[in-house]
């Protein structure tokens, strides 16, 4: 994956981390990456249910003014590149749809700790040889749903338990370790992904199937960060939040114990 194109993921999930952790008052959050093929080219789309509206904040990589109304924002990411602190983005983001500001930022909780720990982790390959990145757990616009490994439904039901079902709101990721050269030699040139005139250029569900191809998916750790709750390769559920305590309260540290 190019440095653009990790950038542009990095910065999806510490957009996704920042909203969360700041309005814990929202019951349901999903977050996924919408590959070509459904709509426009590949989109990070966060959505947030507070039992009462539905708001919907799509990233998307390409140049583009920012269009939004008090239920809906459609967002260039390259428009953070202008942005002294996230946080002044994400004030903007709750002006235009209404929300309170805090006075100071809550504390971390299940619903948002796994956000920031993918954030963090994201953060620190951007520029290293040993890349990483969060997959969709289940990939289903037009890029197939082969599976190896662990069983997707086995999978959902150990990290949500009863609340487990089919859709966005119990979407999973896996994150996963590559090596960017041998990665990039992987990518065939000719291959029909790679000429798809819908697919954005900073999109990186190429480099998904080459990493799902190249590092068979039950090496890789599944997480489910609405939940806070991830799955080691070994089959054991983590605590994220408990990771996080135990480790002072350092995203770094526990981000490094969980995905390396």
């Amino acid at each position: 994956m190019r440095i653009s194109q990790r950038l542009t993921e990095a910065l999806a999930w510490r957009v996704a981390a920042e909203i969360v952790r700041r309005h814990p008052e929202f019951e349901e959050v999903s977050f996924f990456w919408r590959v070509g093929g459904a709509g426009p080219p590949g989109y990070y789309s966060l959505t947030l249910n507070d039992g009462s509206v539905v708001r919907d904040v799509r990233l998307h990589p390409w140049p583009g003014a920012l269009s939004a109304d008090r239920t809906h924002s459609y967002v260039s990411i390259g428009t953070l590149l202008d942005e002294t602190d996230i946080r002044r983005w994400v004030e903007r983001m709750e002006g235009t749809f209404g929300l309170r500001t805090p006075r100071s930022t809550p504390s971390t909780t299940s619903q948002s700790i796994g956000f920031r720990l993918v954030a963090d982790l994201l953060m620190r390959r951007i520029f290293e040889r040993r890349g990483a990145t969060a997959r969709p757990g289940e990939i289903s616009w037009g890029l197939g749903s082969e599976w190896r490994g662990r069983d997707y439904l086995e999978v959902l039901r150990a990290l949500w338990g009863e609340k487990a079902k089919y859709g966005y709101s119990t979407f999973l990721w896996q994150i996963i370790n590559f090596d960017t050269p041998e990665l990039l030699a992987s990518v065939d040139p000719d291959s029909p992904l790679n000429r798809r005139i819908d697919q954005s250029p900073d999109s990186p569900e190429q480099f998904w199937r080459v990493a799902l191809n190249q590092n068979d998916s039950v090496n890789g750790t599944w997480i489910a960060p609405q939940m806070g709750k991830a799955m080691t390769s070994g089959g054991d559920v983590i605590d994220l939040l408990d990771g996080y305590r135990a480790n002072q309260r350092s995203l770094t540290q526990t981000s490094l114990e969980i995905f390396g």
